[in-house]
């Protein structure tokens, strides 16, 4: 059975911690992939911004990488991931969680005994072509929202908290997630303020280690690299009223150390992709950034490599500047993307206060943490800017070839729904039910495509919807909000106050702004109309406060309710429409309970806030499609046709498609699919995974014992069913313990006139259980007839397979015990056809047919993750096929090697590429260094020359290949080569070389260095102080003696010390080269020193000293 997975995450959902309760997300690599699995395209205003990058082969299962973009807007204290401020990328697999109250695996946690923890955590995970979102109940079971067929063990919470998760598709295919420590982000979080000593550590994202397919003939393995990001999560809390201290503005903000995995590698049967990362991020101290994927075959050869080019927004230190990716290059001389983004605005340092009601640049120029008091999303110190709130956005992308598209973003508007309701400053009750024609965030107003020759495709999109105002038929934003944000919470006799918004206003959907209509403008064709489904669609939310976002039926939002499409000139009557409707009464599956609790200690104690919501698990199930035509002749006729659909429960598999023409409506055409799940396939009518479930569902508190007895159980129960049952039923019944639930069995085709159903064909697919593995073993099809009372196949009562003897067998296959690969094929004409594997069994190297006795092979070569490269027939005659350096077929050649076709390729402004390689980025004066040349491509093929120039006025025309030099001074040199071919202009490429003196630094002192107590006007001023007026401190500042002493570039780290006595006190530890000594009373001869390290670990010392004294020992001190 073959599975191709795309390991490029499927939009489905996105959720946004804003508040400051002890809510804590995984890394910005993580929480980039929870951020991007939430684009809804259309629905949200979100373009899909999809740049793929490989597709790694196997035998059954493949990998995809991508890197995908987040329109939405850049909150100001936002990290960069690995990849660039807004890109994540999607390769690999997580299970992430954003902590709610204390993580639910810790002492007290959600689902622990004895919990004291309300809130049980929000998952998402993301892998291969499966994504989704869940929570864990007091048991530690997943509740999935909305439910889908896929199988999770927690590593957490049951099974003894192993921490290693298992997720297994519909398709039987597993993942595995944090096997071990490598395969393990964690975070440790502890108030900021100077006197908190208490942290906590928990796992926050556990990492896809590997992917094995159904029978476990293939794997897909993934290795990671660790980093570790330091930062801040700045917020701010002030009390007024009766409370101890009020109106003092207290520090709230947590410092986050996160162990961040980075992709190293991902194998598959067919090869592997190998990420690079390089330290020395400008703007996150210890961060990395991708720098390349080499892509390699199963044999371990280059195929292919791609590089990253960066740049930083912003200026000055790490605090204020964000990775900005530039560019992405393949072995071509062009990149094959180019990136440009909005600079006319920047976004601001991360500890900004200038920020909006969702944490995105706004125009607040003030000092205080504190929001003034706001009473709706417009105003007050929290409202959003249009034009800020794009600062950096994604603006051009850039083709190899010329072609470009171009984004143009608006802000968010909407009506916020539900009669929400607050207390403003007045303590008046207000409602919110209002137009926003600003919000915060972004939505795509135009994408303009230009193909590089002079065409251009232009894409429009309204969101919009006309209502009647006042007798008149008006236009207003479609969107709907799903609630209002608070940055205060009244008590009785006093208020909480907060920097940051505290209610969740995204819903577990991910949606923040849901647009009920919208149209798409494609210029010079016509419109497509899509109307979505909003507040009155769905459950009305809780509005306890502190407000919680959770609904119970949330997937409830956002259902493509119609589709319209119109030709240009023509918005009145529709090409063609399509209506949707879904069965909403579905009984709930499962459902969870939290508490959200807000706590404030007042005069009188504390007071509490509570708010309660409830979790639900139940599927999204369409039930009817009507598709409606306009005639292309008499445009006033139209006709219709209907599909409804039946599901099989528990899986919720369509079961049954019924379709019928609004012509003739008593003639319907009905499919029947009847997979291994259908109960027509139980042995006494037992199902053992509906045992498994209901038996777990009664463990307590995640009790192993229990667990491992429903496991005997289930065994137990297969085991029953194996021992009585034909070999059919076997491989059914190894199938569901395989969860290969989407395995088809039957189908069958009616036509039903009167009422009556009427047998047209029908299929069936067997299966066998041989040596531990399941194959598709033969085909049966029925023969013409007209069967009116027709059942279908079965397990009968004795475990034998039941079919219709009006079935023929059309083909029956055979497969290799120890790969598992499919050997013969005999179809019901008694033809044959072998098959033979080469590449680690994953290319077919040859089939032969056997018609009779005469049998006659195609043979077959390839390149590894290429292509073919030589094909034989049945007549021993041969093609052969030659393909350049970026994997582009060149040349075909017949059996005699003759030229056949010849294929020349030549992008706008393209040339020979290459790169200068060294054994050493920085090396110290007298050291060698050697350089090469790699990845040379040469478009049309042909011989090469090469020269080279050191930088220091000698150059070789020998055409040596590589180049050894010594340097003996420091300096920055640039070395050059140059290659001259037979068809293009010399390319030449240059490399710059850092040679550096030991690392050294001075150390001086900017303000007063010796002080008298007792007379002020005997100060000695430090070396290099910029004014003689004494403001409190002194700043010591440090630089690199002489300026070549720089030791290896990079981010450097000094830590400034005084000592007075034996014992060395910190009083800076950072990226900043200066540091201020506070003045104190306490007389004495301190020693200064700062000690720098470079990015090579390398380092040095400057000292320095701050001397304060009094004069006379009985004067009264009159200064700092």
């Amino acid at each position: 059975m073959s599975n191709k997975l795309k390991l490029a995450i499927v939009v489905y959902f996105l959720f946004q911690t804003i508040s400051a309760q002890n809510y804590v997300g995984p890394s910005p690599n993580s929480m980039g992939i929870v951020r991007m699995t939430n684009q809804v395209n259309l629905l949200t205003g979100s373009p899909n911004i999809n740049i793929p990058l490989v597709n790694l082969p196997g035998k059954e299962l493949s990998a995809s990488i991508s890197l995908s973009y987040n329109s939405f807007g850049h909150r100001v204290q936002d990290l960069a991931s690995s990849e660039g401020l807004g890109w994540s990328l999607m390769a690999g697999g997580v299970v992430t969680r954003v902590v709610r109250g204390e993580p639910d695996d810790l002492a007290g946690g959600y689902c622990k005994p004895n919990p004291t923890d309300t809130e049980p955590d929000i998952y998402t995970f993301s892998a291969g072509g499966i994504s989704g979102k869940f929570v864990l109940d007091r048991n530690g079971i997943p509740l999935l929202m909305p439910y889908q067929d896929v199988v999770i063990k927690p590593g957490i919470c049951r099974s003894g908290g192993s921490g290693t998760w298992e997720i297994t598709d519909a398709n039987g295919v597993k993942y595995f997630f944090g096997t071990n420590s490598n395969f393990q982000e964690t975070t440790t979080y502890r108030k900021t303020t100077a006197s908190s000593t208490t942290s906590k550590t928990y796992t926050s994202s556990w990492l896809l280690e590997r992917i094995v397919s159904p029978n476990g003939t293939d794997v897909a393995t993934y290795f990671y690299s660790t980093s570790t990001n330091n930062y801040e999560s700045y917020s701010y809390i002030k009390d007024t009223g009766a409370v101890p201290n009020p109106n003092v503005v207290v520090n709230n903000s947590y410092s986050l150390t996160q162990n961040v995995k980075n992709l190293l590698s991902i194998t598959t049967s067919g090869g592997s992709a190998v990420f690079t990362y390089s330290i020395g991020r400008e703007d996150v101290v210890g961060g990395k950034y991708l720098e390349s994927i080499r892509v390699l075959d199963h044999l371990g050869a280059q195929s292919n490599k791609l590089s990253f080019k960066y740049g930083y927004f912003g200026s000055g230190g790490a605090m204020c500047k964000r990775l900005r990716l530039e560019s992405i290059h393949d072995l071509g001389s062009n990149p094959i993307y180019s990136f440009s983004y909005n600079q006319t605005i920047n976004l601001p340092c991360r500890d900004s206060k200038s920020i909006d009601y969702l944490g995105l640049y706004n125009s607040y120029t003030g000092t205080d943490w504190i929001p003034a008091s706001i009473e709706n999303m417009e105003t007050g110190t929290r409202k959003p800017d249009a034009a800020r709130m794009k600062a950096n956005l994604l603006t051009r992308i850039d083709f190899r070839g010329g072609g470009y598209t171009l984004y143009d973003f608006e802000p968010h508007s909407g009506v916020v729904k539900f009669g929400v309701t607050y207390i403003n400053a007045y303590a008046y009750p207000v409602v919110v039910d209002q137009l926003m024609p600003v919000l915060s965030g972004n939505r795509i107003s135009k994408i303009r495509k230009y193909d590089g020759t002079g065409t251009i495709s232009v894409l429009d999109y309204k969101y919009e919807k006309t209502i009647t105002q006042s007798g008149q038929q008006v236009l207003i934003s479609s969107g709907e909000i799903n609630r209002h944000s608070f940055f205060k919470l009244n008590f009785p006799y006093l208020t909480r106050w907060f920097s940051h918004n505290q209610a969740d206003i995204f819903d577990a959907n991910g949606i923040f702004v849901g647009y009920t209509r919208v149209v798409e403008i494609e210029n010079g064709k016509g419109a497509t109309e899509y109307i979505f489904s909003g507040s009155t669609f769905s459950q009305t939310l809780n509005t306890d406060t502190p407000v919680s976002f959770w609904s119970t039926r949330f997937w409830e939002r956002g259902l493509l309710l119609s589709k319209k499409a119109f030709l240009q000139g023509d918005n009145l009557t529709p090409l063609y429409s399509e209506v949707f409707e879904y069965d909403l009464n579905i009984a709930n599956l499962r459902s969870i309970s939290g508490k959200e609790e807000m706590k404030v200690l007042g005069n009188n104690g504390i007071q509490t806030k509570e708010s309660n919501y409830t979790f639900i698990s139940k599927p999204i199930t369409l039930t009817k499609k009507t598709t409606t035509y306009r005639d292309q002749v008499l445009s006033t006729k139209t006709y219709a046709t209907v599909e409804q659909y039946s599901y099989q429960t528990p899986t919720y598999q369509i079961a049954s498609v019924s379709a019928w023409n609004s012509t003739n409506p008593n003639e319907k055409s009905i499919s029947v699919t009847k997979y291994i799940t259908n109960t027509d396939y139980n042995y006494s009518t037992s199902n053992c995974e509906t045992q498994l479930t209901v038996c777990l569902n009664s463990c307590t508190n995640g009790g192993s014992t229990c667990e491992n007895n429903c496991y005997i159980i289930y065994n137990n129960c297969n085991t029953q069913a194996l021992n009585a049952m034909g070999p059919e039923g076997k491989a059914i019944v190894k199938m569901r313990e395989l969860h290969m639930n989407n395995a088809v069995v039957e189908s069958q085709s009616f036509i039903q006139r009167g009422g009556v159903n009427y047998l047209t064909a029908a299929s069936i697919n067997k299966y066998s259980y041989f040596s531990g593995w399941i194959y598709p073993q033969s085909q049966w099809i029925s023969k013409k007839n007209t069967a009116t009372n027709y059942t279908g196949s079965k397990i009968n009562a004795s475990g034998g397979f039941d079919m219709s003897p009006l079935f023929v067998e059309v083909s029956n296959q055979t497969y290799n015990n120890a790969t598992g690969k499919l050997t013969s094929q005999t179809h019901r004409n008694g033809i044959k056809v072998d098959y033979t594997y080469s590449n680690n069994n994953m290319t077919l190297a040859s089939s032969t047919v056997s018609p009779a006795s005469n049998p006659f092979t195609s043979n077959y070569l390839y390149k590894p993750m290429v292509g073919v490269t030589k094909e034989t027939d049945q007549n021993n005659k041969a093609v052969n096929m030659e393909y350049d350096g970026l994997n582009r077929l060149r040349l075909v050649k017949d059996n005699s090697n003759n030229i056949r076709e010849r294929y020349r390729y030549h992008s706008k402004n393209e040339t020979p590429n290459f790169r200068i390689a060294a054994t050493n980025s920085q090396i110290a004066a007298g050291q060698s260094v050697t350089f090469s040349l790699e990845d040379i491509i040469v478009p049309s093929g042909g011989t090469t020359t090469r020269h080279w120039t050191t930088g220091t006025g000698v150059s070789y025309t020998d055409n040596r290949t590589t180049m050894n030099y010594t340097y003996p001074t420091p300096g920055l040199y640039t070395i050059t080569s140059t290659l001259l071919t037979n068809e293009f202009n010399s390319v030449t490429k240059s490399y710059n070389l850092l040679v550096t003196g030991a690392l050294q630094i001075t150390i001086c002192a900017n303000g007063a260095q010796e002080k008298d107590l007792c007379n002020p006007a005997t100060r000695v001023w430090g070396s290099c102080t910029a004014s003689q007026v004494d403001t409190g401190y002194t700043r010591f500042q440090t630089n690199f003696s002489p300026l070549t002493s720089t030791g290896c570039v990079g981010i450097y780290n000094y830590h400034f010390e005084y000592q007075q006595g034996g014992l060395w006190l910190t009083f800076s530890n950072g990226v900043n080269n200066y540091a201020d000594f506070v003045n104190t009373i306490a007389p004495g001869y301190y020693n200064i020193r700062c000690t720098i390290t470079d990015s090579c670990s390398n380092t040095a010392v400057a000292n320095s000293f701050m001397n304060i004294y009094e004069s006379n020992p009985l004067c009264t001190p009159i200064e700092i």
